[in-house]
């Protein structure tokens, strides 16, 4: 099944500061549909990075790791 990107969203703090980023997935396969959204959050960062460092490519990857879990 291909599953695609459809949406990335992020959330911030009452202060603007990133709490979590949101990668939404779509796929479907013959009869078989796929959509899911995960959250991204500083815990589940490489060390030393943080949400707002990272390009919309790295969040996709890290967000399908998660997925795949």
């Amino acid at each position: 099944m291909e599953i695609e990107v459809n949406s990335l969203g992020y959330d911030f703090d009452n202060d603007g500061n990133t709490t979590s980023v949101k990668v939404g997935f779509t796929g479907n396969e013959d009869r078989s549909f796929l959509t899911s959204t995960i959250a991204l959050y500083p815990k589940d960062l490489p060390a030393d990075s943080s949400l707002d460092d990272l390009t919309k490519n790295q969040l996709t990857e890290l967000a399908r790791t998660k997925l795949s879990v």
